[in-house]
């Protein structure tokens, strides 16, 4: 699909590495992650940073309903739902720079 890719285990690490040289056009990210922030504060953080022109993708094989109520997910928030094929995903990131 032409992506650069860099992984990270936690959304502590991707705003620490955000703070320092790390620019990308798109965080794409589970919802359930590893560390203190799951991945809609971490969207939501992003969306809040002035600093912040990327896009966030946000993933998870929870229900809508599940995400709103436990996680915060907002009707702004873009969601893939797991499992998903890599078409479907192409389908999504369409949309993106």
């Amino acid at each position: 699909m032409g992506f650069i890719v860099q992984t990270f285990e936690r959304a502590e690490d991707v705003l620490d590495a955000l703070s320092r040289s790390f620019h990308p056009d798109l965080i794409m990210s589970d919802v359930n992650l590893a560390g203190e922030v799951h991945g809609v504060t971490l969207a939501h953080s992003l969306k809040q940073n002035s600093a912040w022109t990327g896009q966030v993708l946000l993933m998870s094989g929870l229900p809508v309903q599940e995400l709103t109520e436990s996680y915060g997910l907002t009707k702004d928030d873009v969601i893939l739902s797991k499992p998903f094929t890599i078409n479907e995903l192409q389908r999504v990131l369409r949309f993106y720079p």
